[in-house]
């Protein structure tokens, strides 16, 4: 190995070894900070999902059910905020605005949706322009809970086609789908 090559990788690795020190000193002096919770996809608000013709009944439910399971991802609410953008205009009229409907989602009512540990989304049952979805849930606490989605298909710009909620219906957990 040339003597320019072998003087050369001493440097680096005196270097490394020295930066490798200071930085084990500064980290006993000056506390890391804890990194911010990453957005989960749902929740991220620099790549929100909106509604859109493209997405089926269930599959507005499923952005809706696991946005608010991860509720304070990143930030306190996001996931009531990401569900409320898929809550249709008429839904909106009655439930809005959105500082109005974070304390109606965080109700008795509503709040096992919030970090829920397990869900089960139901098939879609679609006739025409309205569809109703299923979902069974095991909210924070381990506790069974259920609910109604009804959806409809907008007719009005700017949402025409999209499967928007009009309301969540709580379900009896302990009775099955068929016997509701």
């Amino acid at each position: 190995m040339p003597i320019r090559m072998l003087c050369y990788r001493r440097y680096l690795l005196g270097l490394l070894i020295a930066i490798t020190g200071l930085t084990g000193a500064c980290a006993a002096i000056v506390p890391v900070p804890t990194p911010a919770p990453t957005p989960t996809a749902i929740n991220d608000p620099d790549n929100l999902p909106l509604p859109s013709p493209a997405l089926a009944p269930q599959e507005v439910v499923r952005i809706q059910v696991e946005a608010m399971q991860h509720n304070d991802i990143p930030t306190p609410d996001s996931g009531i905020r990401t569900a409320f953008i898929f809550a249709s205009p008429d839904n909106k009229r009655n439930t809005g605005p959105i500082e109005r409907f974070i304390p109606l989602v965080k109700n008795p009512q509503y709040r096992a949706l919030l970090n829920a540990r397990r869900i089960s989304i139901g098939n879609a049952q679609i006739d025409g322009r309205q569809a109703a979805v299923e979902v069974a849930l095991i909210d924070a606490n381990g506790s069974p809970a259920r609910y109604l989605f009804l959806l409809s298909r907008q007719q009005e710009f700017p949402f025409a086609n999209c499967w928007m909620t009009d309301s969540v219906i709580p379900l009896d957990p302990t009775l099955r789908a068929d016997e509701t």
